[in-house]
């Protein structure tokens, strides 16, 4: 695992955890490291997730990671789309207008503009609607703010289901 990733990571989450949409950024950086260092992804995950979500690990720099029950991490391996869809790439590009260096998360403030934002659905919690470039509709998550004030991802499960394959591969199958 790349320790100093690891700890820059910790830093910005640190310095932004009052503001859901960087939490929410570190978390798709997180979810795209799985395609090259899957402890690195767990951990910058580790750092953003609810501890509801995770397990106590004292071994690992975050102190937790996700059970092994948790399909995260197995989906995201098995499609790296769908990470990939999230940092800017779309399905008509066949993912490969995706840039490590400059991960683009987007929320689609139109998407259910009623139905989203801070103190949504009551007071300490947001929800916002990821735009995902594999699919026809942006994809919620949601947050609540701890007692320390940072906000944490509660509920992440939509953002890991399956993408549109690229466009080069329409009818292939």
């Amino acid at each position: 695992m790349n320790i100093e990733r690891f700890d820059s990571a910790r830093t910005r989450f640190e310095q932004q955890a009052h503001d859901p949409e960087a939490v929410i950024g570190l978390l798709v950086e997180g979810m795209v490291a799985v395609e090259h260092d899957e402890e690195l992804a767990v951990q910058l995950m580790a750092l953003v997730l609810s501890r509801k979500l995770l397990q106590a690990d004292p071994c690992a720099p975050s102190g937790h990671r996700l059970p092994p029950s948790d399909a995260t991490i197995r989906r995201l391996r098995a499609d790296p789309h769908i990470a990939r869809s999230y940092a800017g790439a779309t399905y008509q590009q066949g993912y490969a207008d995706f840039d490590p260096a400059k991960l683009r998360v987007e929320l689609d403030r139109g998407y259910s503009s009623t139905t989203q934002g801070i103190d949504y659905p009551e007071p300490g919690r947001a929800k916002f609607f990821l735009r995902c470039g594999g699919a026809d509709t942006p994809r919620p998550v949601t947050l609540a703010r701890n007692s320390a004030g940072q906000w944490k991802v509660t509920s992440l499960s939509s953002l890991t289901v399956g993408v549109r394959r690229p466009a080069s591969e329409a009818g292939d199958f």
